[in-house]
């Protein structure tokens, strides 16, 4: 059974029938607008801790910690010059996420985000052509990966999906861990993402999921600080070229 299939029968109680996988995605989840996600589950206790104690990003005791985290990640997965290429990137619900930077917490941006990703070059447009291509040639229902699901609902109700990408020239290993940690400090059950990610380094051999949801928790902040400085920029069908 595929990824896509394991995902769909352990969130979704599906049947797990390769030959009828699209068809009976949309019949579970229909056009509800937040069907991708039939139930939020808490976020981290590191996460919930900073969102509720905002101070607890200014101490210095965890600022050092996330730094020390983020040195150790660097230094394990340093790339050769030639492959650092690699960045991460989130996809945003613009309704959860509303449209004001400047007003923008660590709670409703942490709750916004469906999906985190990896990669280079132009990586994060590939979802967006894949929906705009099913559109184009009538073929929604033959969806197959929630997060495909999640941004044709989000076109459909008139809006864009808002995206950012952080942490360039990276290389693939340490934006594998930062994935990994992002997505392990949000909860892989809040987003669309079909499994937690790759770890290397110490950050797979030695590290604890409370390290590892300080980390996550530490570059949700930092991507957080970015959007506010860059704004918020979403993507709408018209703006995707095929």
């Amino acid at each position: 059974m595929t990824n896509n299939l394991h995902f769909l029968v352990n969130r979704f109680g599906g049947t797990g029938d390769p030959t009828n996988f699209g068809q009976e995605l949309y019949d579970i989840t229909g056009y509800s607008r937040h069907s991708w996600r039939p139930a939020r589950v808490p976020f981290s206790d590191q996460l919930t801790a900073t969102i509720t104690n905002p101070n607890r990003q200014r101490d210095r005791n965890v600022i050092n910690l996330w730094k020390e985290y983020d040195a150790e990640n660097k230094v394990d997965n340093a790339g050769d010059g030639v492959k650092t290429r690699s960045f991460n990137y989130i996809l945003c619900d613009p309704e959860i996420l509303g449209n004001n930077e400047e007003e923008l917490t660590l709670g409703r941006f942490a709750e916004s985000i469906f999906y985190v990703g990896k990669g280079s070059g132009y990586r994060p447009f590939h979802h967006f052509r894949e929906v705009k291509r099913k559109i184009r040639d009538g073929t929604t229902v033959e969806i197959q990966h929630l997060k495909e699901h999640a941004i044709n609902q989000i076109w459909r109700a008139g809006e864009g999906v808002v995206w950012m990408q952080f942490g360039h020239s990276l290389s693939d290993n340490e934006a594998y861990n930062r994935e990994a940690c992002i997505i392990s400090a949000i909860g892989v059950n809040n987003l669309t993402n079909v499994n937690t990610g790759e770890l290397h380094g110490r950050c797979d051999t030695q590290w604890n999921d409370v390290m590892k949801d300080e980390y996550g928790t530490y570059l949700l902040n930092m991507a957080l600080g970015i959007m506010k400085l860059e704004g918020i920029n979403s993507l709408k069908p018209g703006n995707v070229v095929l």
